[in-house]
C-alpha cells in the first residue's frame, strides 16, 4: 500500500466521521469480538442521538436489527420545559413514536400552558429530541437504563428552565428515580436546583380520560413553580 492509498482511506474516514457528527450521533458503541463466533458484536454501551424527531428516523445504534431505546421529546415553554419520554425501536421511529391522539392531547396541553405562561406554543410535529439506545447483541437492555443515559444530553435543553414537567414514567424515573407515578405526582420536587413536577403522559390521558383532572392540577403546580 502506497502513500496515495493511505491518504484515500484517511479521507474516507474523515468524511464518515463528519457524516456521523452532522447526523447528531454523539456516542457509538465500539464493535468487539464475540467469544465463539466468527462475526463481530457490539460492545455494551449507549449510543446517544441529539437532533429533531424527523432526523432521528435515520438513527441506528449499530448495524443490527431489533435494537431498542428511549426517546425524550423536549418542548420549551418560556421558563418551563416539558419532557415526554417514550420507548422506541427502529420501526417506531419510522412510523412516529407518538400516536395521533396522544400528539393532539399534548398539543392541547401545551397551548393551555403557553397561554398561562405567556409563551409561544412549542412545535409538536418536529420537536428537539434526545435518544439513547443499545445494540441487541450486547444484551442487558432496560428502558430505565436508556432513560437515565439520556440525562447528560438533555441538560443543555434544561439549563434556563426554572420548572420542568416530566410526562410519563420514563421521565419520572430518569429525574426522580421513582417508578410510582401516584407517589411522584401531586407535588413539586427539586432536582439539580430546578422545580420538577411529574404528571401522566399524553398516551395515558388518552387511554384513561379520568386522569385529566389530576394532570390539570399538575400543570397548575408547574405554573406556580415557574412563577415563584
Amino acid at each position: 500500500m502506497d502513500f496515495t492509498d493511505i491518504k484515500d482511506i484517511a479521507e474516507g474516514l474523515r468524511r464518515r466521521i463528519e457524516f456521523l457528527i452532522d447526523s447528531g450521533i454523539t456516542a457509538v458503541p465500539r464493535a468487539g469480538g464475540r467469544k465463539g463466533a466468527g462475526a463481530e458484536a457490539c460492545a455494551a454501551g449507549w449510543a446517544v442521538f441529539e437532533g429533531t424527531l424527523l432526523e432521528a428516523a435515520a438513527f441506528s445504534p449499530c448495524g443490527h436489527q431489533g435494537w431498542k431505546g428511549v426517546l425524550f421529546a423536549v418542548f420549551p415553554l418560556g421558563k418551563a420545559a416539558i419532557l415526554w419520554g417514550v420507548p422506541v425501536s427502529g420501526q417506531t421511529l419510522h412510523d412516529s413514536p407518538f400516536g395521533v391522539e396522544p400528539a393532539s392531547q399534548l398539543e392541547r396541553m401545551l397551548e393551555w400552558l403557553a397561554g398561562q405562561l405567556k409563551s409561544p406554543v412549542p412545535r409538536v410535529s418536529n420537536p428537539k429530541v434526545v435518544l439513547a439506545a443499545s445494540c441487541p447483541e450486547a444484551g442487558g437492555y432496560s428502558d430505565a437504563g436508556a432513560a437515565t443515559a439520556c440525562l447528560g444530553a438533555l441538560e443543555p435543553y434544561l439549563k434556563d428552565a426554572g420548572g420542568v414537567l416530566l410526562m410519563g414514567e420514563l421521565a419520572t424515573w430518569a429525574f426522580l428515580r421513582s417508578a410510582d407515578m401516584g407517589e411522584a405526582r401531586g407535588r413539586v420536587h427539586k432536582a439539580d436546583g430546578r422545580s420538577v413536577v411529574a404528571t401522566y403522559s399524553p398516551d395515558e390521558l388518552v387511554r384513561d380520560p379520568g386522569l385529566k383532572k389530576a394532570a390539570h392540577s399538575d400543570l397548575k403546580l408547574l405554573i406556580s413553580a415557574c412563577s415563584s
